[in-house]
């Protein structure tokens, strides 16, 4: 019998930055973060990026959740942190 079995790992990270001169927190019209870098966008359509240069490592020790499925996709058991 074939088995899978599904984990699911959560990864924090706390980085501080520095926002370009003169701007405040209220001047972000949008921001996003992908691949460790955080994108801002000035309410006057300005665009900064800025490295987090975050270490973030995942512990894949103890996942926060897991499930284990038939061949057929019937949940077996699930398992929540």
């Amino acid at each position: 019998m074939k088995v899978s079995v599904m984990t699911t790992y959560s990864a924090n990270s706390l980085v501080t930055v520095e926002l370009p001169d003169g701007w405040v927190w209220d001047d972000v019209d949008a921001w996003s973060i992908k691949w460790g870098t955080l994108y801002l966008t000035h309410r006057d359509g300005t665009e900064k990026e800025i490295e987090l240069n975050e270490c973030l490592e995942t512990d894949t020790k103890r996942p926060t959740d897991v499930s284990f499925e038939d061949e057929d996709g019937n949940t077996l058991e699930s398992m929540n942190d």
